[in-house]
């Protein structure tokens, strides 16, 4: 085959790439759609199987969302590999990070309080209650959170509080040179990455703090933290600000930086 030929076969690969993608976002937002209607309905029951059930749901979920990050690396290798050889591709519009769903799968209980239903600005009413509880951070103040599962249950009862715990960095790799990334580890969000490293941890988080992740290089939160939780699992962040909190971004896990 001609290199010509060869780069249309490798455009095909990337193309049907993207739209497998697609199909897998539509099925797994079906999926989590259900399994929150049937938690909604059997929230008071104790039985078994209704256990059962809510977690092969989430399990299902999370292999599809898995399924999704092995795809998207796809398309990238399949470039660099049409480069050696000379020939070129074009990416497609859904190659890059999956797109942020407008607001997260589940919400934490809390009694008597509806939980599906936002503000205006489409903020999740569990994320706008939780964020009441904080004031947006000061100079010189340790940043504060709370955090829920996709079981719509809160990690912790208290706030996670930023600072130098030593179970923030288990699992993880020392990186370059010796030591941990500790600018990630200290903070909140790194906390919460530990958190959903242990066994059995939750795979889907919501984390609503008072202070922006950092971006500092190189070992700040928007470069790190992806490599710092499970291949596969998401972080959904929101930012209290004076006037409310607002969507930051969803961390998709890579596991790169966690021991096997």
């Amino acid at each position: 085959m001609s290199v010509s030929e060869i780069a249309a076969v490798l455009q095909a690969v990337i193309e049907g790439v993207a739209d497998q993608r697609r199909r897998l976002a539509a099925v797994t937002d079906d999926l989590q759609r259900d399994r929150d209607r049937f938690h909604a309905v059997t929230a008071a029951s104790g039985h078994r199987l209704v256990g059962e059930t809510l977690r092969q749901q989430t399990e299902a979920t999370q292999r599809l969302r898995h399924a999704d990050h092995l795809l998207s690396v796809i398309p990238q290798a399949l470039a660099e590999f049409a480069a050696a050889i000379g020939a070129t591709v074009q990416p497609s519009s859904t190659t890059g990070e999956p797109q942020q769903p407008t607001k997260p799968r589940s919400q934490p209980t809390e009694p008597a309080t509806p939980t599906t239903v936002g503000d205006p600005a489409g903020i999740p009413a569990a994320v706008t209650r939780l964020a009441r509880r904080l004031r947006p951070w000061q100079d010189g103040e340790n940043a504060k959170a709370y955090a829920y599962d996709s079981n719509h249950q809160h990690l912790t009862d208290e706030p996670f509080t930023s600072g130098r715990i030593a179970s923030a960095a288990h699992g993880l790799r020392p990186v370059r040179g010796g030591g941990h990334p500790v600018t990630v580890t200290d903070h909140v969000e790194g906390h919460v990455a530990a958190r959903m490293r242990t066994p059995n941890g939750p795979r889907e988080v919501t984390l609503v703090i008072n202070k922006t992740p950092c971006d500092d290089r190189p070992f700040g939160c928007d470069r790190l933290l992806p490599h710092l939780i499970p291949t596969g699992s998401r972080l959904t962040v929101y930012v209290v600000e004076a006037d409310g909190p607002r969507f930051h971004r969803t961390y998709q896990g890579t596991g790169k930086a966690i021991t096997t």
